[in-house]
């Protein structure tokens, strides 16, 4: 039986247009929500555009705007969240983040704090900022304090290749190379797994990270209101266990 070519795998040398299904026949009716309507409107627009229609130094300008949209998102999530604009839809806004932004709050929470860190480096004179959540993060969570410095100290060491600024980059920046951990193999069952994997989602984390939080986080930690998150966090993995 012949192989079935994939409709979305192309040749390197062709690029697909993004917008190609929206010229296809459709068995399904496109959502009528607002931002999904918009978006489409745009993409046809750029779509539509022949090659002299566009300024290359405005789209360069739509590049950095929306790549920078999580900064947005923190901004608007902390009025929502400080203000507490959810109430008539939601009783807390754990509950609005779930059912109404499909996100947990724990990233809600994360992108809030990116907000801040982006907006304090603007003002303290960097035109190059974090590029996303993880960044940001990163960069607070290893600069001791000296927010500026430590973020200077990132763009000293990728100076000519600010491209290659990642999470780990400027973990790296920040504390020097760190030896690769010896990793093992823990064989446990599906149900426990599952719990793991879900515990770890509802903050964010991958399931390694939540697990190194978890039980490696208190050497680090061993003041009392950490003993009882831990303490939360154990109680709810039981809890996430128990119920299947």
């Amino acid at each position: 039986m012949p192989r079935t070519k994939d409709p979305y795998k192309t040749d390197r040398s062709f690029l697909t247009p993004p917008t190609q299904s929206l010229y296809q026949d459709h068995d399904v009716e496109i959502s009528e929500a607002d931002w999904i309507q918009d978006l489409l409107e745009e993409a046809v627009e750029l779509d539509n555009n022949l090659s002299g229609d566009f300024d290359l130094d405005y789209l360069k300008f739509q590049i950095f705007s929306n790549e920078y949209a999580f900064i947005k998102t923190g901004l608007i999530s902390f009025k929502i969240k400080a203000l507490k604009l959810y109430a008539d839809k939601a009783k807390s806004f754990k509950k609005f983040c779930e059912d109404h932004l499909h996100k947990t709050h724990w990233m809600i929470d994360r992108l809030i704090r990116a907000a801040k860190t982006c907006i304090d480096l603007i003002v303290a004179g960097f035109e190059v900022i974090p590029r996303n959540e993880s960044q940001a993060r990163a960069l607070m969570s290893n600069c001791e304090g000296d927010l500026v410095l430590a973020w200077q100290q990132v763009l000293d060491d990728h100076e000519g290749q600010l491209h290659k600024i990642t999470a780990k980059s400027i973990k790296r920046s920040l504390k020097g190379e760190e030896e690769e951990p010896k990793m093992e193999t823990l064989v446990v069952t599906a149900m426990l797994y599952a719990a793991i994997w879900k515990a770890a989602q509802l903050k964010g984390m991958k399931p390694i990270e939540y697990l190194e939080e978890l039980f490696l986080g208190k050497q680090n930690c061993d003041n009392f209101a950490y003993k009882i998150k831990q303490k939360k966090w154990e109680e709810d993995l039981e809890d996430l266990v128990s119920s299947g």
